[in-house]
């Protein structure tokens, strides 16, 4: 089998980027802990791969996570889906820790935003997951905003 290798950039922002509110009240231990789990297990379908995690404090506003997955290409599927499940777990319990007026979203540009909604984390995962897929395909940056503002109407 060969090896394949897939490329993650992913900005955690409180709320919109052009804000610049500060992401010190998101905790993105819990996030990062579950991220460095043997990647075997992590996966879940048993194949073997690597994950290397890389997190950058551009701003007081922005912190940026960068993930490089190598190894078959049903690793790649399975850590892919695991990601995006623990993704769309930890943005739900951000909502609940900072009392947000309004839920989550991921975004990627060129693609549908995924609106979190913590009582369906089943398709919040499925949402970030194909986000996931898609930005990784596209080399394009997926932006999680903690609490994006209220849309006038």
């Amino acid at each position: 089998m060969s090896e394949e290798t897939k490329r993650l950039e992913i900005a955690i922002y409180r709320k919109d980027p052009e804000e610049n509110w500060y992401v010190n009240e998101v905790d993105v231990g819990p996030l990062l802990y579950g991220l460095t789990e043997e990647p075997f297990n992590l996966a879940n379908v048993g194949e073997k791969g690597t994950i290397k995690l890389e997190v950058q404090r551009t701003h007081e506003w922005e912190i940026i996570i960068g993930l490089v997955l190598a190894g078959s290409g049903i690793f790649l599927a399975g850590a892919l889906t695991e990601i995006g499940k623990r993704f769309g777990g930890w943005l739900t319990d951000q909502v609940i820790k900072l009392s947000t007026s309004t839920n989550p979203e991921a975004r990627a540009r060129g693609m549908t935003t995924v609106k979190i909604a913590p009582g369906d984390l089943e398709d919040a995962g499925k949402g970030i997951t194909k986000l996931l897929s898609y930005a990784s395909e596209r080399n394009v940056r997926v932006q999680l905003i903690v609490e994006p503002k209220k849309k006038r109407g």
